[in-house]
């Protein structure tokens, strides 16, 4: 099972920078006992913070906000529930199909997505 930073990695490519270690270097929280819900807790209390340590982590993926639009893909075409994914353009070119599948552990089984 990957982990956290190689799952970002893979996912994106850039690798992954922990905004709690971030917060910690730069005295917010203590390093000691950080947990998301401590995290998530700061960033109520301080939002406008959240655009000094998002772009810290190269990894964290950006959406457009698109106000009751339908959201775009990298086409500009609009995405289909349940259907559209994201990928790593070089590796999957942009309108390719996809054949998806996902593994049910409780069947021990895979199945079409």
């Amino acid at each position: 099972m990957a982990n956290k930073q190689q799952l970002a990695t893979l996912v994106t490519a850039y690798s992954y920078k922990s905004i709690g270690r971030e917060l910690a270097n730069d005295g917010k929280l203590p390093l000691e006992g950080m947990t998301m819900p401590k995290i998530l807790d700061y960033f109520q209390k301080y939002p406008q913070e959240l655009d000094v340590y998002i772009p810290r982590d190269p990894s964290f993926v950006f959406f457009q906000e698109n106000h009751g639009a339908s959201a775009t893909g990298s086409l500009s075409v609009s995405l289909v529930a349940e259907r559209s994914i994201a990928t790593d353009q070089s590796l999957i070119p942009p309108g390719a199909l996809a054949w998806c599948f996902s593994f049910d552990s409780r069947s021990c089984s895979f199945r079409r997505c």
